[in-house]
């Protein structure tokens, strides 16, 4: 700015000096050349400095919008982070208390969306083609319906179960993600239209002296937005 006053100032001085046109010496056509040309030079400097401060102003709005951008990211980061981590803290701390009861076979209102829990089962073994599981665990297929307005990408399935002892499980997501591709029924990581029912399904690995299970449901695009349910399995 200091720099923009100073050339601003020069060519003022210039524009007070007295008119030399009507000088017939040679050194007085010499001064009046002289003169010009400083006055060109200081207005192409002028221009100059001009140019370099819309440079940068250019160059602070793009840094400022990068980074609201960079803000934006983050906070959407830290949302999903804390989604997908809310499984793990309610398996900590214990099944979290259902807004309603479900039944096997019938849709579960959930609030913006819908599951129809369509089978639960003990079962030993899962078999795939892209890896077998041996030990204790509990299959669920479901159909689960989005009540957005357009499509959206769903993370890992968030549902917890739980045994008559008050142990509560999470699901395997290996064994969940290949009996899921294997059978048409993986959700994680795949896009859902709105409206279209979308067949799914989740397994839990279980102690091998479990016996009566809860599972606890939620919304699978909005898991901390939406309702839960329990559904005796």
């Amino acid at each position: 700015m200091r720099r923009v006053l100073l050339l601003l100032l020069g060519l003022l001085m210039l524009g007070a000096l007295p008119g030399c046109g009507g000088s017939t010496g040679s050194a007085d056509e010499d001064q009046v050349r002289e003169l010009k040309d400083k006055n060109a030079a200081l207005h192409q400097e002028l221009d100059d400095v001009k140019q370099e401060n819309q440079d940068l102003q250019e160059e602070l709005d793009s840094a400022s919008a990068a980074a609201v951008a960079n803000q934006a990211m983050e906070g959407g980061s830290s949302q999903s982070a804390s989604a997908s981590s809310s499984t793990s803290a309610s398996a900590e701390s214990g099944a979290p208390v259902p807004d309603k009861s479900c039944e096997i076979g019938k849709a579960c209102d959930l609030g913006k969306s819908s599951v129809t829990v369509t089978s639960a089962k003990e079962v030993g073994t899962i078999n795939t083609s892209l890896g077998n599981y041996q030990g204790d665990f509990v299959l669920v297929e479901f159909d689960y319906t989005f009540g957005g307005s357009g499509p959206v990408t769903l993370n890992e399935n968030p549902w917890l179960l739980e045994d008559d002892s008050g142990t509560v499980y999470t699901p395997n997501f290996d064994a969940s993600s290949d009996y899921g591709i294997d059978n048409d029924r993986t959700l994680i990581y795949e896009e859902v239209q709105p409206g279209v029912p979308s067949p799914g399904s989740v397994v839990f690995e279980i102690s091998p002296d479990s016996t009566g299970y809860t599972l606890y449901i939620g919304d699978l695009a909005y898991p901390q937005a939406g309702q839960v349910a329990i559904v005796d399995v």
